[in-house]
């Protein structure tokens, strides 16, 4: 799925993953807070997390690959 499809599953209550995380690593949304496997929180859907993975928008490979946790 797409970065915002992945956006709208963590809104709608579903853990994600992205092909560049270990088998055991997810994300997912608590409010606007955007939180890890561990309950680090990388701070708003929009700030922290995305920044570190290239901006806003993200870089080329965070737009893509992402899917629901199992």
């Amino acid at each position: 799925m797409t970065r915002d499809e992945a956006l709208q599953a963590m809104i709608d209550g579903e853990k994600v993953t992205h092909r560049f995380f270990s088998d055991d690593e997810f994300i997912f949304m608590k409010g606007q807070n955007i939180f890890t496997e561990d309950g680090v929180n990388c701070g708003a859907s929009y700030q922290e997390f995305w920044v570190d993975k290239g901006g806003r928008l993200g870089t080329e490979a965070w737009l893509s690959d992402w899917e629901i946790f199992e």
